[in-house]
């Protein structure tokens, strides 16, 4: 776990940059809590204050590289959210902080002195802002399904599905919307999602983006095939694609396994080429953990 940057005699008191200097530790004198609003912290200056980062919890490596990420392409927005310290050590913003110093830039922030050392165990406890949270505060009608939804449909057009087991949150909450304004017509899979899901079927996310993906190649024959499946009607006989889909997705629930969004896609995708290609397949060619194919 890092605990700091530097050795801890050098904590904030060299002369290369005194006024930051003689503000901090004029502030880390504090007897009650104080909050300084809109400070510009430079990667030296983060440093320095990571000299107090002590007993923190573990270093998420995955969150610095999203933070450091969005400070280097300018895409970091002061929110008024502040670094925490009490008199002994930096209580939050350990990632904030290391970000700068990896993504070399500075970041505008607040900083908090002087609270108790106590409140370390209550901070962030909370829970956290979900893409869901940000797509509703936007007015997206089913949001945590539409977030969730555009989260599989960019990874699926990235190409991260191919040979990979799980889906990369590669984007923030702002990106994300944005995708999702960009994949105009995503929500209109929500319908066949419900339904599905209501079957037991497989997570409404999955069925959602799937629809969007196979629609983009034929809007009619989309139509029809995650309707038959959702409804089980106008299958042509025992092998029909959708309904050895369906046989695949309900076999699997009904022995335990929870199938994940992205095995979902991949058996829904193996089953749509299928049914594009005019196949009957005694069984689906797809496997949980397999790579996700390209729908045709």
């Amino acid at each position: 776990m890092l605990q700091t940057y530097e050795p801890e005699q050098s904590r904030v008191g060299t002369a290369s940059d005194p006024t930051f200097d003689k503000i901090f530790v004029d502030y880390m004198k504090s007897r009650s809590p104080v909050t300084v609003s809109d400070w510009e912290i430079n990667p030296k200056q983060a440093k320095k204050l990571l000299c107090w980062n002590t007993n923190n919890r573990r270093v998420k490596k995955g969150l610095i590289a999203h933070l450091a990420r969005d400070m280097k392409n300018g895409q970091w927005h002061y929110t008024g959210e502040p670094l925490i310290f009490s008199a002994n050590r930096l209580l939050d913003g350990q990632h904030r902080l290391i970000a700068c110093v990896e993504a070399d830039v500075s970041f505008r922030t607040s900083i908090t002195f002087g609270v108790d050392d106590a409140a370390f165990a209550y901070i962030d406890a909370g829970a956290t802002r979900s893409p869901g949270d940000v797509f509703e505060m936007y007015g997206v009608k089913n949001a945590r399904n539409m977030a969730a939804a555009t989260k599989i449909v960019h990874a699926y057009k990235a190409g991260q599905l191919a040979g990979l087991k799980k889906l990369r949150n590669t984007l923030n909450h702002e990106e994300l919307y944005s995708k999702f304004c960009e994949f105009d017509g995503l929500a209109d899979g929500a319908k066949h999602g419900t339904k599905w899901q209501s079957e037991k079927l497989c997570t409404s996310n999955a069925v959602t983006a799937a629809f969007y993906i196979c629609r983009e190649i034929d809007r009619d024959q989309a139509e029809t095939f995650f309707t038959q499946v959702g409804d089980s009607v106008g299958f042509d006989g025992r092998n029909d694609p959708g309904l050895v889909l369906q046989r695949f997705l309900r076999r699997n629930r009904e022995i335990g396994y929870s199938i994940r969004n992205y095995d979902a896609l991949g058996a829904i995708l193996t089953a749509w080429n299928s049914y594009r290609k005019k196949r009957r397949p005694r069984s689906l060619a797809f496997s949980l953990g397999d790579p996700c194919p390209e729908a045709i």
